[in-house]
């Protein structure tokens, strides 16, 4: 799996607490995906387009958000009133 970087935010996908994978700092509102392989590809697509700089990273299974503030959950769409709505 790979992180990009725009020079200021880091953009990677993540595993979310309810077992989804989620691309931290798009910044625009997505729903979580159960494939990481499908994460990663749309990840890719996006970076490709912007010619965002590739950081090489560890398997995304590994760790999940890793502020451990939620805030990646936050640009998911299953996230209301402070709660995931998959779990």
């Amino acid at each position: 799996m790979k992180k990009y970087s725009d020079g200021v935010e880091t953009l990677s996908v993540i595993r979310c607490p309810a077992g989804y994978y989620i691309i931290k700092n798009l910044g625009i509102m997505q729903n979580a995906i159960a494939v990481k392989e499908v994460a990663q590809s749309f990840l890719d697509s996006w970076a490709g387009k912007r010619k965002l700089r590739v950081v090489d990273d560890l398997d995304v299974d590994m760790y999940y958000d890793e502020n451990g503030d939620g805030s990646a959950c936050k640009s998911c769409i299953a996230y209301k009133n402070g709660h995931c709505g998959r779990m």
